[in-house]
């Protein structure tokens, strides 16, 4: 269960944040595609900074990239198929969003 916030659609998925963004209640994050195969979108916000971590099942940090804005395009070439997490952390406030992916 991805939650109530969490809009799924094949190959992409759309997080709404909840009173995390400044009170910015349009602020989202999109990942696509999901699955990924070679690349991963990270499509964020206007004017939203943050690092971008790509963890194993296992918890170890495999893709790691600070100070993003925008469109985040991670390679994801390298990784064998199989379930990552996504971290996406709000430089300002700190908070961190953790989402699934899955890679073919």
């Amino acid at each position: 269960d991805f939650g109530s916030d969490t809009l799924i659609m094949p190959g992409y998925i759309k997080v709404t944040p909840v009173g995390i963004f400044n009170n910015n209640e349009d602020a989202t994050v999109a990942i696509y595609p999901n699955p990924a195969q070679g690349q991963l979108f990270v499509s964020l916000p206007e004017n939203f900074i943050s690092d971008l971590a790509l963890l194993d099942v296992s918890g170890r940090q495999l893709i790691s990239l600070k100070n993003q804005r925008a469109l985040v395009n991670l390679n994801t070439s390298g990784l064998k198929a199989g379930m990552y997490i996504i971290k996406i952390t709000q430089v300002e406030t700190g908070v961190t969003i953790s989402k699934r992916v899955m890679m073919n």
